[in-house]
């Protein structure tokens, strides 16, 4: 499986909400950005002002569910078992991850809200 497809899986994953945010933030890191763990990171810099694809952007062909929906239901999912533990910060960090797949995306959750 190639890793965008596990970050797809990761995301659609109902019971994987510990690695959601890690999903989303990697499907929409930009190409030219390299990390490492204890926060290293390198930015290559690139001779156009076109903009930077992300990592994820061959899952922009998903569909059914696509990527935007899976992050607009992830960042407005309250547990049902619990309502007074949604996790606002996971939301509205989803919702910051959503705004990175691109404006019309950004906007669809906070229509839903």
């Amino acid at each position: 499986m190639k890793l965008e497809d596990r970050w797809y899986t990761i995301l659609k994953d109902d019971s994987g909400s510990g690695r959601w945010l890690e999903a989303a933030g990697n499907i929409i890191q930009p190409e030219n950005v390299t990390t490492a763990a204890g926060g290293w990171i390198k930015t290559r810099q690139v001779p156009t002002n076109k903009p930077i694809p992300m990592l994820g952007e061959v899952l922009r062909s998903k569909t059914n569910p696509s990527v935007t929906e899976i992050m607009t239901r992830r960042a407005l999912e309250v547990p049902t078992n619990n309502p007074n533990s949604y996790d606002l910060e996971a939301g509205c960090k989803m919702g910051l991850c959503l705004n990175g797949m691109g404006p019309k995306a950004g906007g669809a959750w906070w229509l839903k809200s």
